[in-house]
């Protein structure tokens, strides 16, 4: 893992629902030879702001997975559906994978109504590359489905040690109509190498469509090195947007430092930024947040403990804002994990802002995680 999530002080459960909306059910599934089987992931938040309990159904029978998943808010009279994603993934080859995710809300009678359908095929080609084209669609008034975003990615290899990944996304609405014309909107490309020393560089441009004339601008461009010495992997990661004139310059500088030593793994991740809070810039980098995370773990239990430190306004120094505890434990039975996020308090003491427990009956041979939604990246 190259970073983790960073959390806002007093936001931590907004962040935590966020995220889990974004993580769908094709991104908890494996592809498997293995016997046709059905498991249960059950995920519950807790906390001051609104509690959401979350619960994924997988079905797998040959090259087919299928899931149903329910969030579900707590209020006055109990659990309430606000979401269901049914996602169905098909292994048709060794190189094909397709994907066709339905989501639906319910109506004011609680019945289920069609908000969208995802549909993603992946093909890995011969000679290393692949392709995967995304297709987001939404029911008309008068109940067709139209397409209203399409993603298409393409990951060229250029030989061992290099390669380069275009992403282009497409889309009918401008200024909240709908076309059936599909446009450019966004546009981005990551070109990767492997350098001296076995060094590791990355540099990506954004282009986003530019609403006076309608094409695309250069919108961000960012620069990464890892490098790997031994038991230590470091990574600097440099961003520059441009200003007014068109011309770019450097907002951000996030550096990562990740040492493995007797069975513990030490990440420490440092962002540098132009803009710092209850201050007026001065065009240098300042550090404005640093995220320490140390994970351990042994035969069937594994855990992180992680903290961050932020800038506060009024003395504009480094202070502890957030700390995150996260339990595993698996066994015969499946898993269970525990996440406990506190905040500070204006006194200095911390506050559990919310907890989140996850359940698993999967067996632990073949167990998976959930991810964010690829749609996320």
């Amino acid at each position: 893992m190259e970073y983790f999530p960073s959390l806002f002080p007093r936001r931590s459960i907004i962040f935590l629902l966020a995220w889990l909306s974004l993580t769908v059910c094709a991104n908890a599934q494996t592809v498997s030879n293995s016997t046709d089987q059905s498991w249960t992931v059950t995920k519950v938040v807790k906390g001051p702001g609104a509690p959401l309990r979350i619960t994924e159904k997988y079905t797998k029978s040959g090259n087919k997975t299928q899931c149903e998943r329910t969030d579900e808010l707590l209020g006055p009279d109990g659990y309430r559906p606000s979401l269901y994603i049914e996602t169905e993934t098909v292994q048709e080859d060794a190189a094909t994978t397709r994907s066709v995710e339905h989501s639906y809300r319910p109506d004011a009678n609680g019945q289920k109504q069609l908000a969208q359908v995802t549909e993603e095929e992946a093909k890995a080609l011969p000679n290393g590359d692949s392709n995967v084209v995304r297709t987001t669609s939404k029911p008309t008034p008068g109940g067709d489905l139209q397409i209203v975003e399409r993603e298409d990615v393409e990951t060229i290899k250029g030989g061992a040690d290099s390669q380069e990944t275009k992403s282009t996304t497409y889309r009918s609405s401008r200024e909240g109509k709908i076309s059936d014309t599909l446009a450019p909107v966004r546009q981005t490309d990551e070109r990767r190498k492997r350098g001296d020393n076995d060094h590791i560089e990355t540099t990506k441009t954004t282009k986003w469509v530019d609403s006076g004339n309608g094409g695309l601008k250069l919108a961000e461009m960012s620069e990464k090195v890892v490098k790997e010495e031994g038991e230590h992997r470091n990574s600097e990661e440099n961003v520059w947007l441009p200003d007014a004139n068109g011309n770019l310059s450097e907002v951000s500088q996030t550096v990562v430092r990740d040492t493995q030593s007797q069975g513990r793994n030490v990440q420490t991740a440092e962002t540098y930024s132009i803009d710092v809070p209850g201050k007026a810039r001065d065009g240098q980098l300042h550090l404005v947040q640093r995220v320490t995370s140390v994970q351990s773990g042994d035969a069937g239990r594994a855990t992180t403990e992680q903290q961050m430190e932020q800038i506060d306004p009024v003395g504009l120094d480094l202070k502890v804002m957030t700390k995150i505890s996260d339990v595993v434990t698996s066994g015969p039975a499946g898993s269970e994990e525990t996440k406990t996020t506190r905040v500070r308090n204006a006194d200095g003491t911390f506050s559990v802002s919310a907890v989140e427990t996850t359940n698993s009956d999967k067996p632990p041979a073949t167990e998976t995680h959930s991810s964010p939604s690829k749609k996320s990246q």
